[in-house]
């Protein structure tokens, strides 16, 4: 099915912002991207109710607060006459599906935000009204950060971000995926990071990157260029910042063992495309994590040279 039908949805109900969830820990999970051609984000409202028009049938989604796997994530109930879920499903398109598959005795599946009408105007203008603050999404080169709160200051070291400034993202530690929650407090940045609902660490430091390089350091597998040929642990370095951006299968070994041959400098581009197909266009996601690699496995100097061309050096 196309992630680009046009469903017939209403409003029937348009639901409560409710500032624990909205703008709370877990925040990051109660906004949705409204489309593609805007990063803007709508919130997803406790309680609202959306109607959708499928095979001459009516099925109703209501948010709650919790589901089977977390109890501080929307929830979702979906009820089409006679046949309903019996808990709140992880997403939208499980609880919709369920239903449409109990019905109609098939494996259809739906997108979504979209089988809520979150991409249409008359929708998501209902749900923006009277939001005090419209978060947002910052990526950076490993993360995607969400800020759900703003303030400024003249501090340089928290990037003049000042008390009230709120931000979140998600990161593996210990092959767990962890909630980061960064927030300033008085003269003090702390991080609070979390499990699920439990919290594993809180850290109180001058700065975000005092906290940031204890935990991350320890946790980003790197090596020197002496480790090259250490298989093992190339192929974990390859995992961790790579393997989850790219949809193509990259011998990383092959690359260096060209840019041994070739020297000490390299150009990053066209080397790049050697190990992709004809046809791939390489991603700023992608150009972002072998920038992350390439720094983790000895390089320096990633600097651009000309437009579209980046030289890198190999440490000695």
């Amino acid at each position: 099915m196309s992630n680009y039908k046009n469903y017939d949805v209403s409003l029937i109900s348009v639901g409560v912002i409710n500032t624990e969830l909205h703008f709370g820990p877990f925040s990051c999970y109660w906004w949705v991207t409204c489309n593609k051609e805007t990063e803007l984000l709508v919130p997803i409202r406790l309680h609202m109710k959306t109607m959708t028009f499928l095979k001459g049938y009516n099925f109703v989604i209501t948010v709650v607060k919790g589901n089977r796997e977390h109890s501080e994530w929307p929830g979702y109930l979906c009820d089409c006459g006679e046949f309903y879920t019996d808990e709140p499903s992880i997403s939208s398109m499980n609880a919709i599906s369920t239903i449409y598959q109990k019905m109609f005795c098939n494996k259809t599946k739906f997108s979504g935000p979209l089988i809520m009408g979150f991409d249409k105007p008359t929708i998501y203008e209902k749900l923006l009204e009277e939001v005090p603050f419209h978060p947002y999404f910052v990526n950076l080169e490993l993360v995607h950060v969400f800020v759900f709160g703003i303030a400024k200051s003249k501090n340089s070291q928290w990037g003049y971000a000042g008390v009230g400034f709120k931000s979140s993202f998600l990161f593996q530690l210990e092959k767990q995926r962890c909630l980061f929650l960064q927030e300033f407090e008085d003269d003090t940045c702390k991080v609070t990071i979390m499990q699920k609902t439990q919290i594993k660490k809180i850290y109180y430091e001058s700065t975000p990157d005092l906290i940031l390089s204890q935990e991350l350091i320890h946790a980003a597998p790197s090596c020197s260029l002496n480790e090259w040929d250490d298989d093992i642990l190339i192929e974990k370095i390859f995992s961790y910042y790579l393997k989850r951006r790219t949809s193509n299968h990259v011998d990383l070994h092959n690359f260096l063992d060209k840019w041994r041959q070739q020297g000490t400098i390299i150009e990053l581009h066209s080397n790049l495309k050697q190990l992709y197909s004809i046809d791939h266009q390489l991603s700023e996601r992608e150009l972002n994590a072998w920038r992350m690699i390439l720094r983790n496995i000895g390089c320096h100097n990633i600097t651009p040279f000309y437009p579209h061309i980046l030289i890198l050096n190999k440490m000695h």
